[in-house]
């Protein structure tokens, strides 16, 4: 009888085990469509996407021809290539440089009218490859062919929903940040004016009645450029294609999830919604040992430690007399520094700073001997400081920049200065007041750190998860009515003119009555007086 019931047991164990075969062969069936964008957007969608294909889902990147300077083939994930009108990687070079002199590197870098020049121009770059893809008959086909469950794209480039719509998929987009909140306008989500500042404003969330008002109208002047002057081209893009009348901003509210790579130990809190995930650091963990020569070099460090400085993959190569400047600034601090640099030799570079083309920079940012980071406040760079800790010297260059590196400051974790005007006492002065063991930066970044970890599940693990949702069950059950009404219903409006004009015909009435009722005391009163007269007059006549 005995070995019966290990008989028995044997088959329901071998039944579990075909059951989960077939389950995790289920999971590999579905497919997901990647519409990329260059720069460091792509380094949040490539990780996503191979976290993804990790799980056993087929990944696809929808690939331009154009010598991207970062999208390209990538190791674990499949591709579908299509032709563009342009760039060669000469031309894509000179187009690099053209933005480091007159954006990255200029003093009007960071004003806002400047800003939306620069976005026009992407822009247009965007709308021709998204024009590209549309029209190329036989790349949709394939792209058909592949019965993918879901498409993820940064909404920066609303090309990503355009050709979710076109295939017939849910989208989930994953961002940083957009210009003019667009993503909360699309989602229906509010944001007042009162605590959540616009874009570029460069306001905190603790805001002074001006810069209420000025937070106020540059949300309406914002939505103007927005609308028409950034949209407009995606929205004519959108009717072609599509074959009805349409616009961007609809296609990009048809989002299924927004993936919101924020945390509010960054950010201000706010509203949100209910298919909008923070994600917030999801690339910043899972740091590896240092090679040798750098670990050795770390060490040597002793009690002083060494400052990290880098300013992202883009702008490695900075202005000859800004270099030496930060050259000049970093020779007068004890710590030993590892600067990420590319450019001709510096006179003013000292024996403390090792100079590297490419640096580990999330592995030198974990390591237990950094004292502080010098940045430009790309997003990606802030949250690895954040998780692991270390406080920032922040040197912003341009775009959102400027306000990443004003919330560190808000918090206490970093300190900001402006580049332009930057001399070398000033920059090593500042980097001693960091540097300090127990300084108020230490203990900040160091609660900020604490805080962003302690959460049941990694900002990756939250990505995934989500995005598998998607594929199981989609996600309109969290996509709120608000999409459904005009936005005068939205707003209340409908209703407060009903309230008015009840409020109005209330009180006409009542008015009508009391006037009513006052006529008809008067002439009560006129014919009382008249009756009295006639009376005294009887009386006296007799």
């Amino acid at each position: 009888m005995r070995w019966f019931f290990s008989f028995a047991q044997t088959l329901a164990f071998m039944h579990m085990a075909v059951g989960q075969e077939k389950s995790d062969g289920d999971r590999a069936v579905g497919g997901m469509l990647v519409y990329p964008t260059d720069g460091s957007h792509w380094m949040s969608l490539r990780d996503l996407s191979l976290a993804v294909s990790r799980r056993g889902h087929r990944v696809v990147v929808a690939l331009p021809a154009t010598g991207n300077l970062m999208v390209g083939e990538t190791p674990g994930l499949d591709s579908e290539t299509f032709p563009v009108p342009f760039v060669d990687r000469e031309k894509k070079k000179e187009m690099s440089g053209r933005f480091l002199r007159d954006v990255v590197f200029a003093e009007k870098g960071g004003s806002t009218g400047f800003h939306f020049t620069h976005l026009e121009s992407m822009n247009k770059r965007f709308a021709t490859m998204c024009d590209s893809l549309l029209g190329n008959v036989a790349v949709m086909q394939r792209l058909r062919a592949h019965n993918f469950e879901v498409l993820l794209a940064d909404p920066i480039d609303p090309c990503g929903a355009i050709l979710a719509d076109a295939l017939g998929l849910p989208s989930i987009f994953l961002m940083r940040g957009i210009p003019c909140n667009i993503d909360l306008k699309a989602a229906h989500c509010p944001a007042p004016s009162s605590y959540v500042p616009q874009s570029m404003s460069g306001f905190t969330d603790h805001m002074s009645f001006t810069e209420r008002v000025t937070n106020m109208f540059m949300g309406l002047k914002q939505d103007h450029l927005c609308i028409d002057f950034l949209l407009k081209r995606f929205d004519e893009l959108a009717r072609r294609h599509l074959g009805r009348d349409v616009t961007a901003m609809e296609l990009l509210s048809n989002a299924s999830i927004w993936l919101h790579r924020t945390d509010f130990v960054f950010d201000y809190p706010r509203p949100t919604m209910p298919n909008m995930v923070n994600v917030g650091g999801m690339t910043s963990d899972d740091a590896r040992p240092l090679p040798q020569d750098l670990e050795e070099f770390m060490q040597s460090s002793e009690e002083h430690g060494v400052v990290v400085v880098s300013f992202g993959s883009i702008v490695s190569a900075i202005p000859y007399r800004i270099a030496n400047v930060l050259a000049e600034g970093l020779g007068r601090i004890p710590q030993k520094v590892i600067w990420r640099y590319e450019g001709p030799t510096l006179e003013n570079l000292s024996n403390n700073t090792k100079v590297m083309s490419w640096l580990p920079q999330r592995d030198l940012l974990a390591h237990a001997k950094t004292r502080v980071f010098v940045t430009h406040g790309g997003s990606h760079g802030i949250f690895e400081a954040i998780c692991y800790g270390v406080p920032m010297l922040g040197l912003p260059l341009f775009g959102d920049q400027f306000e990443n590196l004003a919330r560190m400051q808000s918090k206490g974790a970093a300190l900001v200065l402006n580049i332009h005007s930057l001399d070398a006492g000033s920059l090593a002065s500042s980097i001693s007041t960091i540097a300090t063991h127990k300084s108020s930066y230490k203990e900040k970044a160091s609660l900020l750190s604490r805080l962003h970890h302690d959460h049941p599940q990694k900002p990756m693990d939250r990505a995934v998860f989500w995005v598998e949702f998607v594929m199981r069950h989609g996600a309109e059950h969290l996509r709120v009515a608000a999409h459904h009404l005009t936005w005068y219903q939205e707003a209340g409006f409908d209703v407060a003119a009903f309230l008015l004009a009840a409020i109005v015909l209330v009180t006409s009435v009542f008015i009508a009555l009391i006037t009513i009722c006052c006529r008809w005391l008067c002439r009560a009163k006129h014919r009382n007086a008249t009756v009295s007269k006639e009376m005294a007059a009887s009386k006296k006549h007799k």
